[in-house]
């Protein structure tokens, strides 16, 4: 039989088919079968490593055929297997319709994940669904299916799906525009950050317009929240970050950071900060702030939780209380929690004279166990 090629379509097939679409490979319309009893995949072409063994009539719907070696892509991973070990054919009419009734359930899924506001996930699948619909489009007219059968699955599969992946393709790049700019925030590269911002919002806004323009479907009210939600989030960490956000280094074995069980002396639940839990007898660093970050002032409170114990009951502490404070050439910023019944509020302005040589600021505690400093901000500006 005549190959029209060295790439194939992913199917959905009734034998096993264990790998999915290659998004570098060309798709025609040809698949690739197991023709021995068992076959092993190996992660080159050296054989020094074995990445799994297949049975006979183990369907590869996305290879790169070679003369001695054939690329596979096994459950998400590149693997070789020997070509000889494989036979090739052509894709049937039936399969075409197979794989269109899988792309129309796919598009169903999607839906399902705008209705319930899952962005995240939705975009992921669509840039899966985008793949494999496009290799679909592509088979189709590789094939040598006749022209009629043709025409029927470009209409009731092809033109269908077109729509739909149009309708969420800037929805999608806006939402993924905005994942970037959390990963260049963690990265402490603002810089890229806001202009990846900038071009999230100009994406969805232009999204939006061609909804209208093609009197398209509106986005989901869920999916759509979701996204002014993020959006808002990120935009408001140009200003400033909370603890659970920066995730700063804790460099104190007798603090954790705080969880749902934490609460403080009222039974109040404490968000966003550090729970002291041991008394400290000597100062210790509590947490590690990159001077690269940006970070300008530091925002927070502090308050005593329900076990309370004041370290001068402890050890010969003339001062009494906990303590939290930065140091600089500038001098010592400080705070100090004396009871149960003290609720503080503190602020620390950051400056060079305050960083380390390996280029960190530093808080510092001392004192009682049983101090929770929460709510706590990291300002860049």
């Amino acid at each position: 039989m005549k190959q029209l090629g060295k790439y194939a379509l992913a199917l959905s097939l009734a034998a096993p088919i264990v790998c999915s679409i290659n998004t570098s490979a060309k798709a025609i319309s040809s698949k690739a079968i197991v023709n021995v009893s068992w076959a092993s995949i190996y992660t080159d072409s050296t054989k020094k490593t074995k990445l799994a063994v297949v049975k006979q009539k183990t369907i590869f719907t996305s290879y790169s055929k070679g003369k001695t070696w054939t690329k596979v892509t096994y459950k998400g991973k590149t693997g070789y297997i020997l070509t000889k070990q494989l036979m090739f054919k052509e894709l049937t009419y039936q399969e075409f319709v197979a794989e269109g009734k899988a792309l129309t359930k796919q598009m169903e899924q999607l839906a399902k994940l705008e209705q319930k506001g899952d962005v995240s996930n939705l975009a992921a699948r669509y840039q899966t669904t985008k793949t494999q619909f496009a290799s679909y489009e592509k088979a189709l007219k590789a094939s040598r299916l006749n022209t009629s059968q043709k025409n029927v699955l470009q209409k009731k599969y092809v033109k269908a799906s077109k729509v739909k992946m149009e309708r969420f393709a800037g929805f999608v790049q806006a939402w993924e525009d905005l994942v970037k700019t959390e990963s260049y925030m963690k990265q402490y590269n603002m810089k890229s950050a806001k202009t990846t911002w900038k071009r999230a919002v100009k994406v969805k806004t232009e999204a939006d317009a061609t909804l209208r323009k093609n009197k398209w479907t509106a986005y989901a009210y869920k999916a759509n929240d979701t996204f002014e939600r993020y959006m808002k989030t990120l935009e408001r960490r140009f200003t400033y970050v909370t603890y659970d956000e920066l995730q700063p280094q804790l460099m104190n074995r007798f603090a954790r950071s705080l969880d749902e069980e934490d609460r403080d002396v009222r039974g109040r639940r404490q968000y966003n900060g550090v729970h002291q839990i041991n008394h400290l007898e000597k100062m210790r660093v509590l947490m590690r702030i990159p001077v690269k970050s940006g970070i300008q002032k530091i925002t927070f409170t502090v308050v005593p939780d329900k076990t309370w114990v004041d370290v001068d009951e402890l050890i010969d502490n003339p001062d009494g209380g906990a303590n939290i404070f930065v140091m600089g050439a500038s001098g010592v910023q400080e705070y100090e929690l004396y009871s149960k019944q003290d609720e503080l509020a503190g602020e620390f302005t950051l400056d060079s004279t305050m960083a380390t040589e390996e280029g960190y600021y530093e808080l510092k505690v001392y004192g009682a166990m049983g101090m929770i400093v929460s709510n706590m901000k990291f300002w860049y500006k």
